[in-house]
């Protein structure tokens, strides 16, 4: 110990150093954890939603084609009339370059919509991939063919076709539909949640549809064999993929989706630094921060090892000064006995004097409470005004008792997660009803329950649920009405539900079904002891179980009802 002496104080600075950069290592790891799985979802959640765009976008063209189709068939597209139609219908569709009709021979004829002065003999398309499909295929589905640099419209393209067969299956026509892919970067860059994680749409076969940024430089390449093609489209229609992109390079975090009827893939990319940034800027603030404090830590400990070597060195200067006057110790002794004994006696005079000040303090206030309680009582009658202020006053601090308290009641649901668990609402309801035996008695209510299906709940927050729309029911009273609730309930399309309905004077028609279940809303403000947090308490725990609370409310009176999705219970 002698050795670790003149360190002792840097040595546990030192110790409390590597503890306190182990805690926020730790915590900063969690928090890098927890941007990128914010990441995760916002990038998950815009490849739905671009997804759902370019979907929508694929559906509308091709209803078109099956009016092609269907007016093909019955020897209306030759009318000029109807192809002119059909111009005029066009401006609907940015996303369209042209419509055209390709004979089985492979050749695009002339009369596409708009006119792309293909003349009489038309355009040899047998060389396309989505023809060669349909020559090959008895499918009869729409094509996302491969994108291509259109030879008429010198546009960046997509074809959407559709065959056209008859009842032995032989192919008649294919109709086509040439889709601008600079439209869909445009609605892909509209969507980008960062240049360096990019927005595409690309085909199950890896051909890059559309792109923003740089949608000129990588239209039509293939990257089948990237990560997210070999890695996780096989394994799931959707999520989220974090990767290096093979198309620029990139460490990103990558949200894709399948669409549901086309061979496409929508991603949504953003770049692990921007995911980040934020993340990093509080690193660095809390790094500079606790190396500050650390570097304060370690200077305060030097300081004290530092004060502790000069009071050793003073304590042996002490020691030898000590050892010099041992001798007149001995002499001084007697003096410093008689100086002890008259400060025990001072001693003993001031803890009496205490003890006498202790009682004699109490004699006042014994008088000041009585004669406090006594002029409370006894208020003259002209002071009634005074004794209003005082009943506002005690009101108020037993409201504001309740409302703590039912506040305390309200946070506590809404902290509380749920634990699933299979119960019996018909126990649960006679249980609450037992509870509110008193007033359903003393105000004569009527309570018929009908039977209650098995339900998945949290019986803690199901059971304060049912009791808060019990005490309602039982509460608010119509004074011109025997008072009666019923309580029934079932199964109704996956959700169990379970309706509590009354006969009393219902909801105000001021307040709306939203505000009921905002906090502190009171319909009934004469109640004094309506807090206002019931509903929403009760909104809370059904939302906690993925379900919800509605409210049907008349001059007949106000009936709730909850529903809570079934649960399966884990497996043991």
């Amino acid at each position: 110990m002698d050795r670790v002496g003149p360190y002792r104080s840097r040595l546990y600075a030192s110790l409390f150093s590597l503890l306190v950069t182990v805690i926020i290592t730790v915590a900063l790891w969690a928090d890098r954890e927890s941007q990128l799985s914010h990441a995760d979802l916002l990038t998950s959640s815009m490849a739905q939603a671009v997804g759902q765009q370019i979907d929508g976008s694929l559906r509308s063209i091709e209803g078109l084609l099956e009016e092609i189709s269907e007016a093909e068939k019955a020897g209306q597209w030759s009318n000029p009339t109807r192809r002119d139609i059909m111009a005029s219908r066009l401006g609907a569709y940015p996303e369209l370059l042209f419509v055209g009709i390709a004979t089985p021979q492979g050749r695009l004829r002339g009369d596409t919509v708009p006119n792309l002065g293909l003349g009489a003999a038309g355009l040899d398309v047998s060389d396309r991939d989505y023809f060669r499909r349909h020559m090959h295929s008895m499918d009869l589905r729409a094509q996302i063919g491969q994108p291509v640099m259109d030879r008429m419209t010198k546009e960046r393209m997509v074809t959407l076709s559709k065959p056209i067969r008859d009842e032995r299956g032989n192919l008649l026509a294919v109709i086509v539909a040439g889709l601008s892919s600079d439209y869909y970067a445009r609605i892909l860059n509209s969507n980008l949640l960062d240049p360096d994680g990019a927005t595409a749409a690309i085909t199950l076969e890896g051909d890059i549809l559309a792109r923003a940024p740089q949608q000129a430089e990588k239209f039509a390449i293939n990257i089948a064999d990237s990560d997210l093609f070999r890695n996780f489209i096989p394994l799931a229609s959707k999520g989220v993929a974090r990767l290096v992109s093979k198309a620029d390079g990139n460490d990103k975090i990558l949200g894709y989706q399948v669409l549901t009827r086309y061979p496409v893939v929508v991603t949504s990319g953003l770049s692990v630094p921007m995911a980040l940034k934020d993340w990093v800027i509080r690193s660095i603030a809390i790094a500079i921060t606790t190396l500050c404090l650390l570097l304060l830590i370690l200077y305060w400990a030097w300081l004290a090892d530092a004060r502790q070597a000069r009071l050793k060195q003073h304590q042996a200067t002490l020691e030898d000064m000590i050892r010099q006057r041992t001798a007149m110790l001995s002499d001084a002794q007697t003096s410093a006995e008689r100086r002890s004994a008259r400060l025990q006696a001072i001693n003993d005079k001031l803890t009496r004097m205490a003890q006498i000040t202790a009682h004699h303090l109490q004699e006042p206030l014994r008088p000041i409470v009585s004669f406090t309680q006594l002029a409370k009582r006894h208020l003259p009658a002209e002071l009634a005004e005074v004794k209003h202020y005082l009943g506002f006053v005690e009101q108020g601090g037993l409201r504001l008792k309740l409302v703590l308290h039912a506040f305390q009641r309200y946070t506590e649901m809404l902290s509380h997660q749920p634990h699933l668990q299979k119960l019996d609402l018909n126990v649960m309801i006679q249980d609450v009803l037992e509870r509110l035996a008193d007033p359903i008695t003393r105000h004569n209510i009527q309570v018929s329950i009908d039977s209650l299906p098995m339900a998945y709940g949290d019986p803690v927050m199901l059971d304060c649920a049912l009791y808060e729309l019990l005490s309602n029911a039982v509460a608010y009273r119509h004074p011109g009405r025997s008072p009666a609730i019923r309580i029934y309930g079932g199964d109704e399309n996956g959700c169990w539900r379970l309706s509590i309905a009354d006969n009393g004077p219902g909801m105000p028609e001021s307040m709306s079904a939203v505000s009921m279940f905002q906090a502190f809303a009171r319909p009934h403000s004469d109640k004094p002891d309506a807090i206002g947090l019931g509903l929403a308490m009760c909104l809370s725990i059904a939302e906690a179980h993925d379900g919800t609370l509605s409210m049907d409310s008349s001059a007949e009176g106000c009936t709730m009802t909850l529903h809570i999705p079934m649960e399966t219970p884990p497996q043991p």
